[in-house]
């Protein structure tokens, strides 16, 4: 499993820093894009995003769609009696009746016509003020070099026609996307982009003027490319008149393709380790329900032989005072060992009944700790010394358990520590909390979670980790866990609320 997860991290590192590939933001990744190009390209005409609506208050000097032709939104009837006076300027040709949006439109063919000498005071004042084929009123007259006087210029004039004053001609979809702050605007063969910069006063929007070809060679190191958009074609992001797309692999620079290449390489390794792995996870499975369905047959084989043992040396019991001295010691040798082969049958026993909640274990009272581990003790002889506890005390654990747990961790330390080996009880408050085993063994021992998982891989040299590995299933079954000190080395098992 680590191999995978070494795989993964490695594909995030790589691909993380350049998202054409993995999922990544387009937004973001275009507005990083738009940022290097409007710093490194020649710049032309800077436009003050907070100015462009500046002192324009009428609604129809903002609206792009009436920088159009749109004669059509007056009745037909309304409207061409209109057009035919302006063409001929004939008195016949009046209107006999104008709806209130068409007044002003006629006062001004009428005096273009000659029939009025001057406009009223407040006729540029007054709304509308966009004529119907598209230009402002004031627009109007200022090209027959009749400017209207008294009146601020945002006032009268739509943005567009000023802005245009400034930077030249500007469609109406480019104007659109100024005005609505967008943040790239295609117009003609200008790209405006637009800027966030920090002054004394705050943040500070602005909108740069790149030519077209200079910001189509801006895109050459990227993987974007950037059209002008039609309808029904697909884009990641559309922003106004222009569509981003992802360049094909093909189109791509050499470092990203490479990348691309490695990135398919690591997935490719990354389903043969995942599949490895699974396989390895398969067979040990397979594994662990043999030696399972092994066990179960052993411990039901054993049982009917082991009560068969008792039976008989209940019946042999009766003649113990009769046997000579040497067939009474090993009378009482097969006793004990009858016992202890019967409680291996039930701890196996146990052990398969095992749930998820851990052993389950069977505590009697012992009334004196220090006998008890003594008792566990002796057959290691001198090798292992157990220093008890100065005021003797009982408590309750289970006898198999504790001693399969104690003979594992002093058979280590005489197998792979350093004499002498001692055992010590560990209290708390008067009470029992688990014990000690210590060798004089100064080497340092790796991490307690690796003995286990070296132990629990079939390993012809032998090793300590498959019993550790039950070792500290029965401590948790215990209430407690196994812990690994050094200098020198140390297993312990702490049950709930030990320290000492």
């Amino acid at each position: 499993m680590k191999p995978a997860i070494l795989a993964i991290s490695l594909i995030w590192l790589l691909f993380t820093p350049h998202p054409a590939l993995s999922a990544f933001d387009p937004e973001h990744r275009i507005a990083e894009v738009l940022e290097g190009i409007s710093s490194r390209s020649a710049q032309g005409h800077v436009l003050d995003a907070a100015n462009l609506t500046r002192g324009c208050t009428e609604a129809d000097l903002l609206d792009p769609v009436l920088r159009l032709p749109h004669a059509d939104r007056f009745a037909r009837e309304a409207i061409s009696p209109l057009i035919r006076y302006a063409d001929t300027c004939r008195k016949a040709d009046l209107p006999k009746a104008t709806p209130p949006g068409l007044r002003k439109v006629l006062l001004w063919h009428r005096y273009l016509c000659g029939d009025l000498t001057k406009l009223p005071a407040r006729f540029f004042a007054q709304s509308p003020k966009m004529h119907p084929n598209g230009t402002s009123f004031a627009q109007l007259a200022r090209l027959r070099n009749l400017p209207p006087t008294g009146l601020e210029e945002r006032e009268v004039f739509h943005v567009g026609e000023l802005l245009e004053r400034e930077i030249g001609p500007l469609p109406p979809t480019a104007l659109r996307d100024l005005l609505a702050g967008a943040p790239i605007v295609l117009s003609g063969q200008n790209v405006w982009i637009r800027r966030e910069e920090r002054s004394g006063e705050g943040l500070r929007s602005t909108y740069v003027s790149v030519p077209w070809p200079a910001f189509q060679k801006g895109l050459e190191g990227t993987e974007l490319v950037a059209r002008p958009w039609i309808a029904g074609e697909g884009c990641i992001l559309r922003q106004g008149s222009l569509c981003w797309q992802l360049k094909p692999v093909s189109q791509l620079p050499s470092v990203v393709r490479a990348k691309l290449v490695l990135g398919l390489l690591i997935l490719l390794a990354l389903g043969a380790i995942f599949a490895i792995w699974a396989k390895r996870s398969r067979e040990k499975d397979q594994e662990n329900e043999r030696r399972k369905l092994m066990l179960q047959m052993v411990t039901h084989e054993v049982r009917t032989p082991v009560t068969a043992v008792r039976l008989a040396l209940e019946e042999m019991r009766s003649c113990f005072d009769g046997m000579p001295e040497t067939a009474q010691r090993a009378f009482m040798r097969l006793c004990e060992e009858s016992q202890r082969l019967g409680r291996v049958a039930e701890a196996s026993r146990a052990y398969l009944e095992m749930t998820s909640s851990g052993l389950s274990l069977k505590n009697e009272a012992v009334p004196s700790l220090n006998d008890f581990f003594a008792d566990m003790t002796a057959p290691f002889g001198k090798s292992v010394t157990l220093e008890p506890l100065a005021q003797d005390i009982g408590g309750e654990l289970d006898r198999y358990w504790t001693e399969l747990c104690l003979g594992n961790l002093v058979r280590n330390a005489l197998t792979h520590g350093a004499a002498p080996v001692r055992v010590r009880l560990r209290t708390q408050n008067g009470a029992y909390r688990g014990f000690t085993v210590e060798d004089a063994g100064q080497a340092q021992l790796p991490a307690l979670d690796f003995l286990i998982s070296q132990g629990a891989r079939a390993n012809p040299k032998g090793g300590m980790g498959l019993g550790l590995s039950i070792v500290r299933q029965v401590a948790q079954a215990m209430g407690g866990k196994l812990e690994l000190t050094h200098s020198p080395n140390a297993f312990s098992i702490v049950l709930s609320g030990g320290s000492k």
